[in-house]
């Protein structure tokens, strides 16, 4: 079976990708990845990912499902829907993940368990406030409001022309339900929401790994064994420590010692 990571990067997020992807290969040293470049802003963020034996989708790839999609709901194209790409990376499962993050452990036993619980989606943690409006969450008071920092799913199930056949064909609904400030979680949650699909959170699945990561989270803890930093959250192995919200790494914040490990480690490749 294919398992695929995808992550989208530019220039402007090396601060990130940097530690990122040293650990995601500290991890993983195998695991086939994809880089979708956001922009052509992209000359030292296609570098690093060649150093890390990541494939580079290039800015000039760009799926009309896509543009028609954001056409429709921003009447632009709209940046953010650049993360949709992973849904034309051919693979048996791709997990879709964030940059701004630290990677602590390898997420094979996390891809096999999407697979035998034969979920459409698989997500880490709940993010109630950007999803929806207040009529999108009366609409959908089930609603798992997942968040997409990570997101396990099988493209070959859910094409973006399902995902722009339920948006466009219910668009008035749409920009009336969803949260104006944030662009593919509140997309890809209505589309589930829309269509019913089985979509769970991992810590409902694993007494062993949990879906937690968000840095500021109180459950969230870092240990250190022979210099390397274990995460974890409510005693549940973590798969990773999700900075979200932090605009810069400068000065101090919480745990901000798993970066500087990380950044050091990558500055040594060079």
């Amino acid at each position: 079976m294919r398992n695929v990571v995808t992550f989208v990067a530019n220039d402007k997020v090396l601060h990130y990708l940097r530690p990122f992807l040293e650990s995601f290969r500290a991890h993983m040293p195998s695991q086939e990845a994809v880089m979708i470049s956001y922009d052509g802003n992209d000359a030292q963020a296609r570098a690093l990912a060649q150093t890390y034996n990541v494939r580079v989708i290039d800015s000039s790839v760009s799926h009309p499902e896509i543009s028609g999609l954001s056409e429709a709901i921003y009447g632009k194209f709209h940046g953010h829907f650049r993360k949709l790409e992973a849904f034309y990376v051919e693979s048996d499962c791709t997990m879709m993940i964030d940059v701004d993050v630290v990677v602590a452990c390898d997420f094979k036993p996390v891809f096999d368990i999407f697979r035998s619980n034969q979920l459409d989606f698989l997500y880490g943690e709940r993010t109630s406030q950007y999803v929806y409006s207040q009529a999108g969450l009366a609409h959908f008071p089930e609603s798992e409001l997942f968040s997409t920092g990570f997101l396990f799913f099988d493209a070959k199930k859910h094409p973006v022309a399902s995902i722009m056949q339920h948006t466009i064909g219910n668009i008035a609904e749409y920009k009336t339900f969803r949260n104006q400030y944030v662009h593919d979680q509140p997309l890809l949650n209505y589309y589930v929401d829309k269509k019913g699909l089985k979509c769970r959170n991992l810590d409902s699945l694993s007494d062993r790994y949990t879906g937690e990561n968000f840095y500021a989270g109180s459950r969230m803890k870092v240990t250190w064994e022979k210099g390397e930093p274990q995460i974890s959250a409510g005693g549940k192995q973590a798969l990773m420590l999700h900075f979200a919200g932090l605009k810069t790494i400068e000065g101090d914040f919480r745990f901000k010692e798993v970066i500087t490990h990380y950044q050091k480690k990558a500055d040594a490749r060079s």
